[in-house]
């Protein structure tokens, strides 16, 4: 394997963005070709379902904060939240970066006042 040989931050970021961007000129060349087609398209449920896996996980991170999972360390705050954002995005279409402040802000006020 090659070395990295950028000196700073700037130069690695700077790095990432230039393979994405070949990446992404490559693609919309050979986008029209079935075989690319075929593969993306076996591609589309595995990384739906990643992305599920890695809400389960958040989820569970949420209602139980780490502790045992029974229903006595439930964090009802974290699961009200929760829910309200579900519905916030799917039903509203709420921007999910101002629902994530609103709840960690809500969440934030409701620990605080129930002393949580």
């Amino acid at each position: 394997m090659e070395k990295c040989k950028a000196k700073n931050l700037s130069e690695k970021t700077l790095g990432i963005y230039q393979v994405h961007f070949k990446f992404f000129c490559e693609y919309r060349r050979y986008k029209d070709i079935s075989l690319l087609q075929s593969v993306l398209a076996c591609l589309r449920p595995v990384i739906v379902a990643l992305i599920f896996g890695a809400g389960l996980s958040i989820l569970s991170m949420v209602a139980f904060g780490g502790d045992a999972k029974t229903l006595a360390h439930l964090d009802w705050v974290g699961i009200g939240s929760f829910a309200a954002a579900f519905f916030a995005l799917r039903k509203l279409k709420w921007n999910p970066i101002l629902t994530m402040c609103l709840c960690g802000v809500a969440g934030l006020g409701l620990h605080g006042l129930l002393g949580i």
